[in-house]
């Protein structure tokens, strides 16, 4: 009669058992203790990430690029997201094991690596490295990409691309109408944000409450993951006893996120140039972690499921994304040279 109770375990079971205890609570505190979420759950989370106040400047752009041009680059820059997050929901399904974006990165960098083993000709040695270089470091620099988190918490990730179908076909409507219709009534002269444009005070003092409710919401986001991570680094407090609702854990928490409140203030006020630095943040990741790092990770996770016209395709993509980046920068670091000469300090 084997003896099951956990006192009379023999030691490497008891360890085995320790061990595997370990594991599942590791992974419980990355992915969630249920993964629960429907695709429909999915879909209001991403909308909730996607949509913005960037909205509220689409005419403007508009009346800068005409109505043709306009148009273009809006349906391409959505056809290009869906098809994003449709080559995310494709590699997360090839690496279920992946939890953030840095995993797809760290996949791509185990098959580069064997792929270096398998072939021992020098130049496919040296262009492995290469490449193995590129995509962690693309990985790594992008791990703030949300989609694999999500997916992470669904119960099915393969249905994360209906999600992506649905909240793409509600930014489709959303974004061609705040364009058009803010192009069409307004004019050229329409400015960003569109709510500018209004004639009321009254209307553009309510407009601003509401805008200022969903920015306090986002950054209140923001700020607790931010203050988290600064609490685990100074502390080194496991994630059970970070929880604990003690009165030292309470003060703790109560000046990280002050300090984090007070150091945003005062740098968005100091630096007169903050409004341009987040364009350069935006050109510099926006596009790259949507239109280069799945794009480029693809070939390389996919390889057994696409073709060599296929993976040219989207390396193509990835190199024009990546000269959009840098105009984009460029424009952001011009309009930031020239800030403090029309916008000192505490100018607001």
């Amino acid at each position: 009669m084997e003896l099951v109770a956990p006192l009379l375990l023999p030691a490497t079971r008891q360890h085995a058992q320790h061990q595997d205890d370990g594991d599942k609570k590791y992974h419980l505190q990355r992915d969630g203790e249920q993964h629960k979420n429907t695709w429909v759950d999915s879909m209001f989370i991403v909308v909730a990430n996607v949509v913005g106040i960037g909205v509220l400047g689409l005419a403007h752009a508009f009346a800068k690029l005409g109505w043709i041009w306009g148009f273009v680059l809006l349906v391409s820059t959505l056809a290009g997201s869906l098809y994003s997050g449709i080559l995310m929901t494709r590699m997360k399904c090839r690496v279920p094991h992946a939890a953030v974006f840095a995993d797809l990165g760290y996949e791509g960098d185990t098959v580069l690596y064997l792929s270096c083993i398998i072939h021992h000709s020098p130049i496919m040695v040296a262009f492995g490295n290469l490449g193995k270089a590129f995509i962690t470091l693309f990985a790594y620099t992008a791990g703030h990409v949300f989609f694999v988190e999500i997916m992470s918490e669904m119960r099915d990730p393969r249905e994360f691309s209906k999600s992506i179908v649905a909240a793409t076909s509600f930014f489709t409507v959303v974004y061609v109408l705040m364009a058009v219709v803010g192009y069409y009534y307004v004019g050229a002269v329409v400015m960003s944000p569109i709510t500018s444009n209004l004639s009321s005070i009254n209307m553009r003092r309510w407009c601003s409450m509401f805008i200022l409710c969903h920015v306090v919401v986002a950054y209140v986001m923001a700020v607790m993951v931010l203050a988290r991570a600064i609490e685990q680094r100074l502390f080194h407090r496991p994630p059970e006893q970070s929880k604990h609702a003690s009165v030292e854990n309470r003060v703790a928490w109560l000046g990280i996120t002050a300090a984090v409140v007070f150091t945003s203030f005062f740098v968005c006020n100091v630096v007169p140039f903050v409004n341009d630095l987040l364009g350069f943040v935006g050109a510099l990741s926006g596009v790259t972690t949507t239109y280069v790092f799945p794009f480029l990770l693809a070939p390389v996770i996919l390889r057994d499921d696409m073709t060599r016209g296929h993976a040219r395709l989207l390396q193509g993509i990835a190199v024009a994304s990546t000269l959009v980046a840098v105009v984009g920068v460029i424009s952001s670091v011009h309009r930031m040279a020239n800030s403090y000469q029309t916008r000192p300090p505490f100018s607001c």
